[in-house]
């Protein structure tokens, strides 16, 4: 172990000392700082640099100073063509956000780029945010690439393992942190909880046939919903649970049901339920009834959220309507984006999280009444029009999931009375045109830190580069991240849902 003189060390204190009193002044100043990064390249002083007026990721490279290459004018040319403005407006330092692009855009402006020859992934256009930083990220990504796991090598491994568990099927695949979140408690709980149920009342117009042939295209078609999951118990394969894709079947996927018009819908319909969950149990996560109930049809759906997320939930029921309408379906392969999934998880990201959450505090509410079992939901109606905070967002150079994390984070250290505070979120994962139609779960819930700090605007920036850092490890899961934060065993929840922010503990 190293060690540093006295001078050297009062020295950095000293400097610590600065920094902190900097920061109870509004309009202080953070020393500036120089030395070298080990294997790296030097590391320049910029003098005092202002704490929190400082409104772009990128204030170094000067319009000027710039050149506007080719592979810069194709980024430029994508970005004018995706935000509507003029490139002539578009300098080497405008940000993505200050042109009102958001997330979505970002997919889409990656997978122009890379049918452009320009291949950068969306978290680093997120970072990066201005065509100069831009191209530095392109150099990065032009490294060495690290060998993975294979998914074609992990299904032989599962198929030799699981044995005739697995006889027949079509692909046996490693479940999703999420899937084995979801699939655990589902079992668990006797499959009351993430094994779902939607009635759904068919109206007048609808052909119930061509309904049913619909519903019978799309299990013939996607994967997933042929899907049931087996344990895995070999120590040597890093997987809770198999997802097992069994082959499609000619026999019909329905069941109909005629309740008689005096009867009671609604106990009929927990009637199904039960013998749903009972064929769960063996495995059949699927079941869809037809019910006839005095001149009305009904269809009753049954599914384990294992299978769904609130994404694909959405490109489900699209899907439906377009087998229905004869059209064309897409139907990307989930084996490219589930084995990075599943790379995602290196030490690169175990590092991440681990100082992320080093030290982190519980933030869990006190409760009112500790008895209580029911759902509080409340809600009203912003004062400010949507039009003026996404122009605040633009001029603020941050996206409008930071600005509501933000106020959250606030609302949360306010009721905590601590100013460091943590929440979960939930994000859809989707960063590829091609993902975003992939009927399959993607979504993952990650832990939001906040240290509440400075004045708002330099908040809002501190939030909106923990937001950029952290998306390149978003598919990191949950209960790895509570186990490095010191919260094993403890309920974070598996996810899921439709893609909302999720407050309280973690």
């Amino acid at each position: 172990g190293g060690y540093v003189s006295e001078g050297v060390a009062g020295g950095l204190l000293g400097k610590v000392e600065e920094a902190l009193e900097a920061m109870r002044e509004v309009g202080g100043v953070i020393p500036g700082v120089s030395g070298l990064v080990v294997g790296g390249e030097q590391a320049e002083s910029k003098g005092e640099v202002e704490a929190a007026d400082t409104a772009t990721p990128d204030n170094t490279t000067s319009e000027k100073d710039f050149e506007w290459t080719t592979t810069p004018g194709v980024i430029r040319t994508q970005i004018s063509e995706l935000s509507g403005v003029d490139e002539s407006s578009i300098a080497a330092d405008t940000t993505l956000f200050s042109l009102g692009l958001d997330s979505i855009d970002v997919i889409k402006l990656a997978s122009r780029l890379k049918k452009a020859g320009v291949k950068i992934s969306v978290s680093a256009l997120v970072k990066s945010q201005t065509v100069a930083r831009m191209m530095g990220s392109i150099q990065l990504e032009q490294g060495p690439v690290q060998a993975g796991t294979s998914i074609d090598e992990l299904e032989r491994c599962l198929r030799g393992s699981l044995g005739e568990e697995v006889q027949g099927a079509t692909a046996v695949l490693p479940a999703t942190p999420l899937q084995e979140g979801m699939v655990a408690e589902m079992v668990e709980s006797g499959f009351r909880k993430y094994f779902n149920h939607e009635l759904y009342r068919v109206m007048g117009g609808v052909d119930m046939e061509g309904l049913k042939r619909a519903w019978e295209v799309m299990v013939a078609e996607f994967d997933i919903l042929r899907t049931s999951f087996v344990g895995v118990e070999d120590a040597e394969i890093d997987v809770g649970f198999a997802q097992v894709v069994h082959p499609s079947s000619d026999g019909g996927i329905w069941r109909a049901v005629v309740v008689e018009a005096e009867a009671d819908l609604g106990l009929e319909t927990k009637r199904l339920i039960e013998q749903a969950v009972e064929g769960a149990k063996e495995g059949r996560l699927l079941h869809l009834v037809d019910v006839s109930h005095g001149g009305e049809r009904y269809y009753l759906l049954s599914i384990s959220h294992a299978l769904y997320d609130g994404w694909s939930l959405q490109a489900l029921h699209a899907n439906v309507q377009k087998a229905y309408n004869g059209q064309t379906l897409a139907n990307p392969s989930v084996r490219m984006p589930l084995e990075q999934l599943l790379n995602a998880n290196g030490p690169d990201a175990t590092k991440y999280w681990r100082t992320a959450l080093s030290g982190l505090p519980k933030s869990v509410f006190p409760l009112h009444n500790s008895t209580s079992e029911g759902v509080n939901r409340f809600e009203f109606t912003s004062t400010i029009p949507l039009g003026d905070i996404q122009a605040f967002c633009r001029e603020n150079n941050i996206s409008l999931q930071t600005l509501g994390q933000t106020a959250w984070a606030v609302v949360l250290a306010t009721c905590l009375r601590r100013l460091d505070v943590a929440f979960g979120v939930v994000l859809s994962c989707r960063d590829t045109e091609e993902t975003s139609e992939l009927m399959f779960p993607l979504m993952n819930t990650v832990v939001v830190r906040a240290v509440i700090h400075g004045d708002r605007k330099g908040m809002l920036r501190y939030m909106q580069e923990s937001s950029n850092a952290m998306r390149a490890y978003q598919h990191f899961p949950l209960r790895k991240a509570q186990a490095l934060a010191g919260r094993q065993g403890e309920r974070g929840g598996a996810g899921g849902g439709g893609g909302e922010s999720r407050g309280g503990g973690v």
